[in-house]
């Protein structure tokens, strides 16, 4: 995962695949406010979440995923 809150570096925020569940999990905390992302597939091609239920422009003709956590300490990602 890619984002504002690494600045979008490659490393650091890998996501795991957790076969029980059949899902991809990434255990970390946030600082409130408002978050962009996407993910980084093999090093190259960037998608934004496609479950996100909000995105905003990157201003490259893309866009990225957005996450708002309130004010709320249990907000967790």
């Amino acid at each position: 995962v890619i984002g504002t809150f690494n600045q979008w570096r490659d490393e650091g925020y890998e996501l795991r695949w957790v076969e029980d569940k059949g899902l991809w999990t990434l255990r970390m905390s946030l600082p409130q406010g408002r978050h962009e992302y996407a993910f980084l597939i093999d090093g190259v091609q960037i998608i934004p979440d496609p479950n996100a239920m909000l995105y905003q422009k990157d201003g490259f003709g893309q866009r990225n995923a957005v996450l708002i956590l309130g004010t709320n300490h249990e907000d967790k990602v």
